[in-house]
């Protein structure tokens, strides 16, 4: 019995007969496995830009606190800002206090954690800082901290705080 895609030639031997049909739909294959592998390249690798944009974020605001830039570190946060006890008026003048009273601030952070949900993110970090007043006291803290940042004008910028025990 045949089937719809075999053939017998004139010499009696059996063969298969080209099938466009067939053609058509393992090239669709071929396409939507390429669009699928396309696209899960395609995130991944704007997920690796994402996350070096985070590091940069937060290094930015490292670097602002460090060299007591108080414009270079509000400038990690978005106008929007609002945590548990501080609007970005109120994050402003706290920043700009901490810039006089203390003489040298060191800090350092360890991302421990980051989620994407498409325009927005969710960080996990694990910050030190090391503060120093005019006498020569030191103030020591650590502590862990959660960041909702969200792309605001191709930007990422932190949205909200707050601090974990």
């Amino acid at each position: 019995m045949k089937t719809p895609h075999e053939i017998t030639t004139s010499k009696g031997k059996k063969g298969k007969r080209f099938s466009w049909k067939m053609l058509g739909i393992g090239i669709l294959i071929l396409i939507m496995c390429g669009l699928v592998g396309g696209w899960s390249l395609w995130q991944h690798h704007t997920r690796q830009i994402s996350t070096q944009a985070i590091y940069a974020l937060l290094d930015t605001r490292a670097n602002g606190l460090r060299h007591k830039n108080l414009a270079q570190y509000l400038s990690c946060f978005s106008s929007s800002y609002q945590s548990k006890t501080q609007t970005f008026s109120d994050l402003q003048a706290s920043a700009a206090r901490w810039f006089d009273q203390f003489a040298t601030i060191h800090v350092t952070f360890h991302v421990l954690d980051i989620q994407f949900e498409g325009k927005r993110a969710l960080v996990e970090n694990r910050y030190k800082f090391s503060l120093t007043d005019a006498d020569g006291e030191t103030l020591e803290l650590a502590q862990r901290e959660l960041l909702q940042i969200h792309r605001e004008r191709g930007e990422w910028k932190i949205i909200q705080s707050l601090s974990l025990q």
